[in-house]
């Protein structure tokens, strides 16, 4: 809820200009994300929050020249090697070292703050089930998969998934006041 009005906030500050919404519908879907994995969030204009951003976006410009060499390296991985998709697949090799990197920091933030009895998010629930040695599958590389499988597979649906109601409110005033009755 407290991000839903910092997204309003974001958006009326241009003034009812005509403005694309998707980055700042992402911005808040990471920083709802964020909230869950790591307790905390960012401003939308902190450059690191932003850097990180351009940084797991790359994989999803709808069309771009890039995507479509990440589609067919999906499919013939082969060509990782062959040119241009040697340099797309070092860039999103890049990329994700710098993801993986990004979360290991706040790995590595979380177990000098960690305290059992003050459990505030999924890094500390996931350091406190290491703790315990309860499963072999509870480490610290598989806690970075597991952060690196929800962001990828949250963000960009999230995403669309406010901004297609959105763009119909947008065309269906009718539906607006509806809703806002």
């Amino acid at each position: 809820v407290e991000e839903s009005s910092t997204l309003v906030d974001e958006i009326a500050k241009r003034q009812e200009q005509p403005q694309d919404i998707t980055k700042l519908i992402s911005l808040c879907a990471q920083n709802c994300l964020y909230r869950i994995l790591i307790g905390k969030r960012y401003d939308y204009d902190d450059e690191y929050f932003l850097n990180i951003y351009d940084k797991h976006s790359y994989y999803f410009e709808a069309g771009s020249k890039m995507q479509k060499q990440i589609l067919v390296l999906r499919i013939f991985f082969g060509l990782r090697r062959i040119p241009p998709f040697s340099s797309t697949n070092r860039a999103m090799l890049e990329r994700m070292q710098f993801l993986k990197e990004t979360l290991k920091g706040w790995i590595n933030e979380h177990k000098t703050s960690y305290s059992e009895d003050n459990l505030r998010d999924f890094t500390d629930e996931f350091l406190m089930n290491i703790k315990k040695n309860s499963d072999s599958s509870f480490t610290e590389d598989q806690l970075v998969t597991w952060m690196i499988d929800i962001i990828v597979a949250t963000t960009n649906s999230q995403t669309h998934t406010v901004r297609w109601p959105l763009l119909c409110l947008l065309h269906f005033p009718e539906a607006q006041e509806k809703i806002y009755q």
